[in-house]
């Protein structure tokens, strides 16, 4: 029997998406993989409200336990961040994810590819200090210290 892929949108994502406000998808490899304790926790909180101080809600994406989930909350951030177990996920590592439930941080592929399926068109990355957009939509608002590539 083949395990099906779960995508779990957070109820505040999912509240946004359908009242057409806009959101960003924001990848989870950063807080597991790319900055040192706490300033990874510290760095996701502070994109996170980057994003709702400009009018958008931030929907962080991370697999757990073979879930696939878009909108964290505080607590699976902090998951995220602090548990040494948690794998690097890109594309072609999402089927084994899945099949063997693990918890895993999204490199941009893979945020991407989750991202498309929840309906989500902006994705935001921190990369050298700066917080850029990849947009492969129209964008419905600029961000402050976006990059906006079309």
């Amino acid at each position: 029997m083949t395990k099906q892929y779960v995508l779990k949108i957070s109820e505040e994502v999912s509240s946004a998406l359908q009242r057409h406000l806009p959101v960003v998808a924001l990848e989870s490899t950063v807080i597991a993989h790319g900055l040192p304790r706490p300033v990874n926790i510290e760095t996701a909180t502070s994109l996170e409200a980057i994003a709702r101080e400009e009018g958008a809600i931030p929907a962080t994406i991370a697999i757990l336990e073979g879930e696939f989930r878009v909108g964290l909350d505080a607590r699976e951030i902090e998951f995220i961040g602090s548990n040494p177990e948690v794998k690097k996920v890109s594309i072609r590592d999402l089927p084994i994810a899945v099949a063997r439930s693990w918890n895993g941080a999204t490199t941009v592929a893979s945020t991407l590819w989750v991202a498309a399926r929840a309906g989500l068109k902006v994705f935001g990355r921190a990369e050298s200090a700066a917080f850029i957009a990849e947009v492969f939509a129209t964008p419905r608002q600029t961000f402050r210290n976006l990059h906006v590539h079309r």
